[in-house]
């Protein structure tokens, strides 16, 4: 399904390789330290926000603006940025990052650099940009640009949109996005496997149906399979291959929230699911995380998986998921790939090369007695992997 295929790279990697539970980060879309967010108290280089300042978002289902704290920031190094420019336009971003435009129907979209950049220089026309007023803009012109402290910053936004502007050019941009690979991973399964349940999470419900959220990209990208989608409950039902309307050959998948600790338990207790997602994982607890993935248990035809992307954060739980994948904070890359063994240990995964490592340490973990065969089983442990770095990596 060319629809669904990956990226070349890294995202390639991640869509291909069988693990129990993945976790996919690392630099998300940003633009550069010279682009100003507005603030409530006026205009504010983005690399100079506190985490108190409240930002002017930008709701695309209802066109309106309002002023709200940032469900979280980020700053990381980078080099590789891109310049967008015309008349009354000046944006600075990384590929990866998230733009919002309305096509010549005047129907508001949204993309990434990426994928977007080549369609936009071949017809600008289709693809106008604007501001707080509802003014237009047009790119003229796309270069490579390095920035002057080689580092990159964006926010979270509930919206998924906010304001900014760069050079005195003001334009509504997104939220950093790297949340296709979710969607494309997940799509794939719920398209050829009628007993696929699948369940992806953000931490509250907004981000999931607004314009640019996980539950309005899906609806694009899998209408050309055949969906059928209940609006309400945020769930859709494939038509799978060879199947229809009438005759649903395909699986589901569910969009929903954890906005509170008891949320995991009290709304999954006893489901069983195929698929396991979580979007932007250091917004969720510990506990909502190891809770959902010992639901991984059904009756589709492969085993069942949990990927969840997330940006790096040092002060997170997840950071003792991922950090023997780095080396001085950066991911290696020679660990690219690479699948781990874990148990979960007082709350907390215990790692290594192989299971017998783990069987040899853990004896009461890995073995169990079954009272009605008289005999002990062996249970073996999850396996795992970190991919660090963004979807487009090459």
């Amino acid at each position: 399904m060319s629809l669904l295929a990956p990226q070349k790279g890294k995202q390639e990697i991640a869509a291909n390789l069988k693990v129990d539970v993945m976790i996919y980060g690392g630099s998300a879309g940003c633009v550069d330290e010279q682009t100003e967010v507005k603030t409530k108290k006026g205009w504010v280089k983005i690399k100079e926000l506190l985490e108190t300042d409240k930002i002017c978002t930008y709701n695309a289902d209802e066109d309106t603006f309002s002023y709200t704290v940032p469900e979280g920031t980020i700053e990381a190094i980078e080099d590789d940025f891109y310049r967008l420019h015309g008349k009354g336009l000046d944006m600075v971003l990384t590929k990866g990052h998230t733009l919002i435009y309305w096509d010549k129907e005047e129907k508001v979209c949204s993309g990434s650099l990426n994928d977007l950049a080549e369609l936009i220089l071949e017809n600008p026309e289709d693809y106008n940009f604007r501001d707080s007023k509802g003014n237009t803009f047009y790119v003229e012109g796309l270069q490579h640009y390095q920035s002057r402290n080689g580092l990159k910053y964006c926010v979270e936004v509930e919206t998924g949109y906010f304001l900014a502007r760069r050079s005195g050019c003001e334009f509504i941009t997104g939220n950093s996005g790297k949340s296709r690979l979710l969607l494309n991973k997940a799509g794939y399964f719920a398209h050829t496997d009628p007993n696929f349940e699948g369940v992806m999470f953000r931490r509250t419900t907004k981000p999931l149906s607004a314009a640019g959220g996980l539950f309005s990209e899906a609806k694009k990208l899998f209408r050309p399979l055949g969906i059928e989608v209940r609006e309400q409950s945020m769930e859709m039902h494939f038509h799978g291959e060879g199947g229809s309307k009438r005759n649903m050959k395909g699986g589901n998948l569910k969009f929903t929230h954890l906005e509170h600790e008891k949320d995991a338990e009290g709304n999954h207790q006893g489901l069983q699911y195929s698929f396991i997602g979580f979007d932007e994982l250091t917004h969720f607890t510990l506990q909502q995380f190891l809770y959902l993935i010992g639901r991984m248990r059904s009756s589709a035809e492969g085993d069942s998986f949990c990927l969840a992307t997330t940006n790096p954060d040092y002060n997170s739980w997840v950071y003792s998921w991922v950090s023997r994948y780095l080396q001085d904070g950066i991911f290696d890359e020679s660990k690219l790939g690479v699948i781990s063994y874990f148990l979960i240990v007082e709350d907390a995964p215990v790692f290594a090369d192989t299971p017998e490592e783990l069987a040899e340490l853990y004896p009461d973990l890995c073995y169990t007695y079954n009272a009605v065969d008289d005999e002990t089983v062996y249970v073996p442990p999850m396996t795992f992997c970190f991919i660090g770095g963004t979807i487009f990596d090459k």
